[in-house]
C-alpha cells in the first residue's frame, strides 16, 4: 500500500544500528592514525602532585615516612628574625644584645631600650652613640681592655651621656666596668670624678640592690671630698648597713651633717636600723628619735618596725612596750608590720600580748 501511496520513494540503504555512547570507537593504527595528543606542561610536576596526593590518602600505617606536622610553627619562628618595618637595623641589633645579655633588670627598663626612629638611644650625643654601640658588643669580661684601645676616644666624649646610655639600655654590669675603668685612668690634671657620675653610679648600683659592690667601690673612693646629694649619700648608707660596716655608715653619716646636708626620712630610718644591728644603741637610737621629731619628720611604718625590732635585739622588752604606747598616745595607728614586730619581740622574751 506504501507503494502507491509513494510511488517515486527511493529506497534508502539500511543505516546501521547506533553503538551505544560509552563504547569507544576502534580504530586501525594502519588505516587511520591516531588524533594527535594536547602536550602536557612541562612546568606542572603532575606525577609527583599525584604521588603526593595518593601518599596523603593512605593511612598512617601504610605509610613510609613519618609525617611531620610541626613544619608550620617551625616555619613560623623563622619569620621571627625579620626587621620590622617601624625599627632600623641597629634597633633590632641592640634588642638581641640586650636579650643575650643576663641581668636583673625588670621588663620595664628592657622596653624604654627598644625605640622607634634613628635608633634606641637617640637621647646620646652624636658622638656618644658609636662608642655606645662598640660597648654593648663587648662581653663584661673584655670591657677593660677594650676601654683601653679606644681610650681616646673616650676621653673626647660625655662619660655622663654615656654611662646614662648603659644603664637605659639594661647593661648596668657594663656601666659599672666603665666607671671602675674611668677611676682607674684618672690622670693627675683630671684627679677628680664628676660629682654627677658618682651619684649616678650610685643609683644605678642602688636600684640593683648590688649592696657588696657599692661598699667596696666607696671604700677605696674619698667619698668625703666629693659633694654628693642626700640621695646618693642614703644609698651608699643603706649599702655599708646591709653590709655589716656599721662604722662607715655613721662616720659617712656624720660627714653629711657637717656638710649642711639635712637628713631625710629614709636616711634617718636606715641610721636606726644600722644602730639597732649594731647593738648597745638605745640612747643613740632615742637621740635620733628626738632630732626627727624637731626636723619635722613624722614616723612612718618603717621607722616604728625598726626601733621595735631594735628594742628585740638587745631585750629591752620594757622600752619596746613604752616605744609602743607613746605612739599610741600620739593617735598613731600602728599598721601590720608595726604589730609584727611587737609580737616577735613578746615571743623572744616571753611576756605577754598588750
Amino acid at each position: 500500500m506504501e507503494a502507491t501511496v509513494f510511488p517515486n520513494r527511493p529506497a534508502f540503504p539500511i543505516q546501521p544500528a547506533p553503538s551505544p555512547s560509552n563504547q569507544r570507537l576502534k580504530f586501525n593504527p594502519i588505516t587511520l592514525p591516531l588524533p594527535p595528543q594536547p602536550p602536557s606542561p612541562p612546568s606542572f610536576p603532575l606525577d609527583p602532585l599525584l604521588q603526593h596526593l595518593l601518599h596523603l590518602s593512605l593511612p598512617p600505617s601504610t605509610t613510609t615516612t613519618p609525617r611531620k606536622p610541626k613544619l608550620i610553627k617551625s616555619a613560623q619562628i623563622n619569620y621571627t628574625h625579620l626587621t620590622p618595618p617601624h625599627k632600623s637595623t641597629q634597633s633590632v641589633k641592640l634588642q638581641q644584645t640586650h636579650n643575650s645579655v643576663s641581668s636583673p633588670r625588670p621588663k620595664y627598663y628592657r622596653k624604654r631600650a627598644v625605640q622607634s626612629g634613628d635608633g634606641p638611644l637617640d637621647f646620646l650625643p652624636a658622638n656618644c652613640k658609636f662608642i655606645h654601640g662598640a660597648i654593648l658588643e663587648q662581653p663584661v669580661s673584655n670591657s677593660g681592655v677594650f676601654f683601653d684601645s679606644i681610650k681616646f676616644e673616650l676621653l673626647e666624649v660625655d662619660l655622663v651621656s654615656l654611662l646614662k646610655g648603659l644603664d637605659v639600655s639594661g647593661n648596668w654590669e657594663k656601666a659599672l666596668s666603665l666607671f671602675e675603668w674611668i677611676v682607674l685612668n684618672l690622670d693627675s690634671k683630671n684627679g677628680k670624678l664628676d660629682n654627677q657620675l658618682i651619684e649616678l653610679i650610685i643609683r644605678i648600683l642602688g636600684r640593683e640592690s648590688q649592696h657588696s659592690i657599692t661598699s667596696k667601690l666607696f671604700d677605696e673612693l674619698p667619698i668625703e671630698e666629693y659633694s654628693l646629694d642626700v640621695r646618693a649619700c642614703t644609698t651608699i648608707l643603706h649599702a655599708y648597713s646591709r653590709t655589716g660596716k656599721y662604722k662607715r655608715a655613721i662616720a659617712l653619716f656624720e660627714q653629711m651633717k657637717a656638710k649642711g646636708l639635712s637628713p631625710n626620712l629614709v636616711t634617718y630610718n636606715v641610721m636606726l636600723d644600722a644602730y639597732g644591728k649594731m647593738g648597745r644603741s638605745w640612747d643613740t637610737i632615742l637621740h635620733l628619735l628626738d632630732e626627727m621629731r624637731r626636723e619635722g619628720l613624722e614616723f612612718d611604718e618603717f621607722t616604728c618596725s625598726t626601733v621595735i625590732s631594735a628594742c628585740g635585739r638587745e631585750g629591752l622588752l620594757d622600752e619596746a612596750e613604752a616605744f609602743f604606747a607613746g605612739l599610741k598616745a600620739q593617735d598613731y595607728v600602728p599598721g601590720t608590720v608595726t604589730y609584727n614586730s611587737l609580737l616577735q619581740v613578746f615571743v623572744w622574751e616571753g611576756g605577754s600580748v598588750l
